[in-house]
This record gives structure tokens, sequence and C-alpha cells, in this order.
């Protein structure tokens, strides 16, 4: 899997903590983004520094409802009991928001709550990790929201056993990607549903979340220019840069940049396969930094980003980043104008989209009239990803 993309948002985290931690609002509260080290090796290879004491939220839901011999697609099974699953596609909207409704209140969602409560020792414990998931799933929807993050299913949302800190994972879907799927598109801003909400006590949404998601946001704002220049950065990097051109229907169109252009297919990649191999002696060295590194960079300190760039200054000199566009007998061919031109247009409508973002236009029309403030912006936002309709 490409990595790239992986590597870059955690730089961008990283920049966001950093502001985090400089503001008088947001320091000494605990908000932080939980990062790891990411290390690409070459256009579909890398290595991940390994989470310690994580869960999925699949894994965790899955144990509770076996305890409990309960189905693990509970909601699904009753879903389809009510309408095959053929036909609930083709239902309009009022019957699938009916079809949904009736599900819910036949469910608890609760099961990620109880597990919570299950695996603290005592109260105290208990109120710490509720208030630290509470605050880490705030920090996360913001700053996913601002980077379009998609794909965030249970298995990619880990629950820290000790901290009860939310961990994401797997970052291949940015900017918005899944809401252009043709199939199924995400449209909401970032997940907040009910089991996530059961999490957060009896004030829901209404308490710390709302608070601590003003607060990020508020930074996030203010710190525009920093953000906007990682992000554009980010965006415009010809490394990664073929992936606002994925529709993100599927794994297999994200595996390897292949586009249809005027010159044929063209296809990036980093280097001849033979010039990617690393000997063991070398794997087994930037292991081991990446092991003593991911200590630091966990506790939030700079040392693990710097044994992460060490890491990468390392390798430099045995494999090459560059992207080649090559035939499919691999020899280098021209790129196609009308590709270049379409990826330039996606990357500027990326770079308006996030910076309507941070500038609260971001559900505007003309009318600068219509540019809400942050508390305004949050209400809009936990609006729509609590919506039946979008969900």
């Amino acid at each position: 899997e490409d990595l790239r993309q992986d590597e870059r948002v955690m730089q961008l985290f990283g920049l966001i903590n950093a502001c985090l931690n400089n503001d008088n609002l947001t320091n000494n509260r605990g908000l932080e983004i939980v990062r790891y080290s990411v290390l690409p090796l070459s256009n579909n290879s890398g290595v991940i520094g390994w989470v310690q004491n994580c869960d999925t939220m699949n894994q965790l839901v899955k144990q509770y409802r076996e305890s409990k011999d309960m189905r693990l697609l509970v909601e699904v099974k009753l879903l389809h009991s009510k309408c095959h699953a053929n036909q609930y596609d083709k239902l309009p909207l009022i019957h699938k928001v009916d079809l949904f409704r009736q599900v819910l209140e036949e469910t608890q969602g609760r099961d990620l709550a109880k597990m919570l409560w299950l695996k603290s020792k005592t109260s105290d414990v208990w109120v710490e990790r509720r208030n630290n998931f509470t605050k880490s799933m705030a920090v996360m929807s913001m700053a996913g929201y601002i980077l379009g993050l998609g794909d965030r299913h249970p298995s990619n949302l880990m629950l820290d056993r000790i901290s009860g800190r939310v961990v994401h994972i797997d970052f291949g879907d940015c900017f918005e990607i899944t809401s252009q799927r043709s199939k199924f598109p995400e449209i909401i801003p970032f997940r907040l549903t009910r089991m996530l909400t059961n999490c957060m006590g009896p004030a829901g949404i209404q308490g710390s979340y709302r608070l601590t998601c003003e607060r990020v946001m508020s930074v996030l704002r203010e710190n525009r220019d920093s953000v906007m220049a990682m992000l554009e950065a980010f965006v415009y990097d010809p490394l990664i840069s073929w992936r606002l051109l994925t529709n993100g229907d599927g794994a297999a169109e994200t595996a390897m940049p292949i586009a249809s252009g005027a010159s044929g297919n063209l296809r990036s990649a980093a280097s001849h396969e033979g010039s990617e191999s690393l000997s063991k002696s070398s794997v087994d060295q930037v292991r081991m930094q990446l092991v003593n590194g991911a200590g630091s960079l966990m506790g939030g300190g700079g040392g693990g980003a710097g044994a992460a760039q060490s890491v990468v200054n390392r390798i430099q000199s045995m494999r090459d980043m560059k992207p080649t566009n090559l035939s499919a007998g691999g020899m280098p061919v021209d790129d196609g104008e009308p590709l270049q031109e379409n990826l330039n247009a996606r990357a500027l409508e990326v770079i308006n989209r996030i910076q309507a973002k941070l500038t609260g236009r971001d559900f505007a029309k003309n009318d600068e009239s219509d540019d809400l403030n942050v508390e305004e912006q949050v209400e809009r936002l936990i609006k729509e990803a609590t919506s039946v309709e979008n969900l």
C-alpha cells in the first residue's frame, strides 16, 4: 500500500498539535491528536509504527455482542427483515429514513459505551477515559473535516485501553474523495453516530464535545495561513496528487496511480522494481530507528519526528521517490495535457474548499453575509453529521 499520503497526514497532525499547544484556549487541556510513525519505502511499501494498547472499535463491539450472544450485524439483519437488501437501495429517501428510524428504535447502540465501562477498574478511571474519549473525538472531528477525511468505519477507529483516547488509522481517503463515489457516497463531514455519542455521557454532544469542537475550530481558523500552506504543498505534491483524480469507488483505484489521458495509460512509479528492493540489514536498521523514535513521537515530543526524519535521510540514497510516467512496457512517456489540466482543476477545487472551511464559508452561497462564526459553523457541522437523512 502507498503510505506517502499517510506520512503527510501525520505531518499535518503535528502542525495541528503545535497550534493547539501554543494557544491559551487549548493548551494544557489534553487536546492532542495521537500520531504514529509512518515511513514510506516505495510507492507500494513502507513501515508503520505500532500503536500500543489499542483495540479497534469493531473488535470491541464484536467482543461485547459475542458475550451477549448477539449477532455482530444485528442492525443489518433487522433492516433486511423489514426490506430485502436489493429493494432497499431502490427505495425513496423518505422510506429509507423510516426504516432506519425503526431499526434505531429496536436497538440501543450502547455496545461501545458498555465496553468502556466494563474495562474500567473504578468509576474515576471510567470518567477520565470518557472525558478523554469525548475530547479526542472532538479534536479529530474538526481536523478530519478540514482534511476531508473519509472512510471512518469502526475498523479504522481505535480506542486506547489506558487513556480512552480515540486513535485514527488509515488515511488513504482525504480531500472528500469518498463523497464522489458513484455508489454510497459519504456526505457527512465526520463520523458522529449514535454508538459514539452514547460514550460521551448524559450531555452527549451538547457538553464537552461541542465546547472542544468550538475551541479547536477557533484555533484552526486563527492559524489558517499555516494550515493552508501545508495543505497546499500536500495537494500539489506530485507524489500523491494523482489521488485527487480517483472517485473513491474502491481500493483498487488507489493502489496504483493509473489515469487515462490523450497519451494513453500513464503509470506513476517511484522507480523500477529492482531499484526499490532493500537488503535485510538495511530494513532492520530502519525498523530499529523507527521503533526507537516511536516512543517520543507518541509522547508528543519532537524526538520521534526527528528519528523518523533521520530514517528518511538514511534510506534516501537507496530509493528514488520522484514519480516517472511509464508506459505499459516501462518506457517513459509524455504527460497528457488533458490529464494535467484535470489534475490542476481538481487541486484548485480542493484548495478553495479547504479555504472556505477555514473562513466559515463552507456553507455559504455567494453573499458574504452567509459567513458563519465558529459557533454557527460547529452547530451546522454537528447537525450534518447526525442527520438521519445523511446517515
